[in-house]
């Protein structure tokens, strides 16, 4: 059977430290399941096109504020121009580290994936809440990678279906053309004014 790799883009915006570490850790995980990953500071992202050539874009950001959610600087410089990523249609997740004593804990996530709905992106998984530093082995990160790569073995799965559904067809369209018999040349009908002479 062949093998075919989901490819993942992590887009994270952190500026503790504590957001970057999960992304890390999620980036790991999905990679030890056999999936590329690819991580990205929003520092360092474009918006336009951003989901183009990803089978999954899961987005990473840390916020505070109690009157209001404030992402973090650099997210929010990406985030300001999400209606240009092109999110229409693609497979996303979205997580977050934060303080639990704030009143909008991980209050970037339900921003975000809200963003990501309005925009038509398929929102896999509900969102990772992550309270301080995160840990690879803490529940909550292995039970939500699970769910990631679940979906990753089902897009997977469904792309070697339909591999192989084309090339059963590209078989079958070759074998129709090879039992046609070949064109014949066309015979020039013999000129009342030719002569023929005997050999």
């Amino acid at each position: 059977m062949e093998y075919i790799m989901s490819k993942v883009l992590i887009v994270y915006g952190s500026t503790t430290g504590n957001t970057e570490a999960l992304a890390e850790i999620l980036g790991r995980l999905i990679q030890e399941a056999g999936h590329e990953t690819t991580l990205l500071n929003a520092a360092d992202a474009s918006a336009p096109g951003l989901c183009d050539g990803w089978d999954m874009i899961l987005f990473g950001c840390s916020a505070w504020g109690d009157d209001e959610i404030i992402l973090q600087d650099d997210f929010d410089a990406l985030f300001q121009q999400f209606d240009l990523i092109n999110a229409k249609g693609h497979k996303v997740a979205c997580f977050a580290t934060g303080d639990s004593n704030f009143t909008y804990f991980c209050g970037a996530v339900d921003v975000i994936e809200a963003a990501l709905e309005r925009l038509g992106a398929d929102v896999v998984v509900e969102g990772l809440k992550i309270d301080g530093q995160a840990q690879s082995d803490q529940p909550e990160i292995q039970e939500w990678t699970k769910a990631v790569i679940e979906t990753l073995e089902a897009l997977r799965t469904s792309s070697f279906e339909m591999l192989v559904s084309l090339r059963a067809q590209r078989v079958g369209a070759l074998s129709t053309s090879s039992t046609q018999p070949p064109p014949c040349a066309p015979v020039r009908p013999p000129n009342r004014g030719d002569t023929f002479s005997p050999s």
